[in-house]
């Protein structure tokens, strides 16, 4: 057994200047550990780079782990590369602990490794609550990789500060080659101020069955903003599921600003899927451009789902691009709710792409309801493509709202090539008042044989209003129907709509 230990606390005045390079290696079985306590002093402050390395050559576990509280100011400043490897089956793994300081600093680059080579879990942990003052800076780099079947996990648990703040670019991979979860979890809550600042790159990829999964929860807190652009890459090659799941929630202030890349692949059958829940803040904004991607290469579904719900004031601006795509038969969907919010506001432009080529349907959904002012603003291109016989859909219900304004362009598309049917349908009903303002073009087409349709039913609002062009296509080309149908009843006011059909 080989063991570095270090314990500094209770002093006026604790400070560490300088580099300082700890080792642990064990080469029959036994653990190889470095830790760190630091707590209970006015001022602690650690300067210069620390490099830890705990390597273990027989089963035995390497770790790496520090704890730091119960400080009145707490500073870290330079950069730290830890290491933590076992080559025969034991656990590698780095964790650090920073909690009920008043002021809790961390400056300068970390670079973080866990490798297992022989099935052991290689885990990266951080948790950081309870400080007055919580300011992370700098660039984190952290890796998690197993090359034999164990899992390859990074989380992170910030909560229940009064000022929590995260500035610099942070890079997280995970990687499992045998069968093992590649997982990259945050937790972020109970802040009266939670910020994070800069760039996040967090990749987590499997190539032996599985799970590929990034998560976020960001909640409870006062004021919860993140700037920055986040690329996140959940990948999986043989039949693991890849996830890309987000929740925020009972937030006073919720404001997301900047570009958002997610991605997530399966090219052996798994469900790739990213999916976002928002709900029950007094202010939810998000601003800035969203790209969503979901790719299956071999039967699995490929699906991107957004549900908003339950704030007081719901704004979306900038522009989304959403693309779901399947090549051997899996559902390709896109599927939105948003409901019972006080205003409901969507401005920008959204482009959603849903295409299967192998059978599979092609589905693009969105239902908004129960709101008291619903207003969507700004352009919207959706087009559903189905290559070999499955259904192309694209359906739109807004309901129970007291005020629903549609105001822009809309461009949907709806395409089959080998049988499938085409539709495209809207319903809008039991609202006070129901408003559609701008162009509108809409086109279901069939070439071999599947029906095409356009249907739209607006119904049982004390106020109906339809302002601007619409112009919708039906077309078929090998004896399948072409419909468009319009129902509008039980509303006060129901202009007209200009619509042609060809066969």
């Amino acid at each position: 057994m080989v063991k570095r230990l270090a314990r500094l606390s209770d002093s006026v005045v604790d400070i560490h200047q300088g580099e300082s390079t700890r080792t642990a290696v064990t080469t029959a079985g036994g653990p190889a550990t470095i830790s760190t306590t630091r707590s209970d002093s006015v001022i602690d402050i650690h300067e210069g780079e620390s490099t830890r390395t705990a390597v273990t050559t027989a089963g035995g576990p390497a770790t790496i782990s520090t704890t730091r509280s119960d400080s009145v100011v707490d500073i870290h400043e330079g950069e730290s590369t830890w290491t933590a490897v076992t080559t025969a089956g034991g656990p590698a793994t780095i964790s650090t602990t920073r909690s009920d300081s008043a002021v809790d600093i961390h400056e300068g680059d970390s670079t973080w490794t866990a490798v297992t080579t022989a099935g052991g879990p290689a885990t990266i942990a951080t948790t950081r609550s309870d400080s007055v003052v919580d300011i992370h800076k700098g660039e984190s780099t952290r890796t998690a990789v197993t090359t034999a079947g164990g899992p390859a996990t990074i989380s992170t648990t910030r909560s229940h500060s009064v000022v929590d703040i995260h500035e610099g670019e942070s890079t997280r991979t995970a990687v499992t080659t045998a069968g093992g979860p590649a997982t990259i979890s945050t937790t972020r809550s109970d802040s009266a101020v939670d910020t994070h600042e800069g760039e996040s790159t967090w990749t987590a990829v499997t190539t032996a069955g599985g799970p590929a999964t990034i998560s976020t929860t960001r909640s409870d807190s006062v004021v919860d903003i993140h700037e920055g652009e986040s690329t996140w890459t959940a990948v999986t090659t043989a039949g693991g599921p890849a996830t890309i799941s987000t929740t925020r929630s009972d937030s006073a202030v919720d404001i997301h600003e900047g570009e958002s890349t997610w991605t997530a692949v399966t090219t052996a059958g798994g469900p790739a899927t990213i999916s976002t829940t928002r709900s029950d803040s007094v202010v939810d904004i998000h601003k800035g451009e969203s790209t969503r991607t979901a790719v299956t290469t071999a039967g699995g579904p490929a699906t991107i789902s957004t549900t908003r719900s339950h704030s007081a004031v719901d704004i979306h601006e900038g522009e989304s691009t959403w693309t779901a795509v399947t090549t051997a038969g899996g559902p390709a969907t896109i599927a939105t709710t948003r409901s019972d919010s006080v205003v409901d506001i969507h401005k920008g432009e959204s482009t959603r792409t849903a295409v299967t080529t192998a059978g599979g349907p092609a589905t693009i959904s969105t239902t908004r309801s129960h709101s008291a002012v619903d207003i969507h603003e700004g352009e919207s291109t959706w087009t559903a493509v189905t290559t070999a016989g499955g259904p192309a859909t694209i359906s739109t219900t807004r309901s129970d709202s007291a005020v629903d304004i549609h105001e822009g362009e809309s461009t949907r598309t709806a395409v089959t090539t080998a049988g499938g049917p085409a539709t495209i349908s809207t319903t809008r009903s039991h609202s006070v008042v129901d408003i559609h303002k701008g162009e509108s073009t809409r086109t279901a087409v069939t070439t071999a044989g599947g029906p095409a349709t356009i249907s739209t039913t607006r119904s049982h609002s004390a106020v109906d209003i339809h302002e601007g062009e619409s112009t919708w296509t039906a077309v078929t080309t090998a004896g399948g129907p072409a419909t468009i149908a319009t129902t509008r009843s039980d509303s006060v006011a129901i202009p007209a709509l200009r619509v042609q059909a060809l066969h």
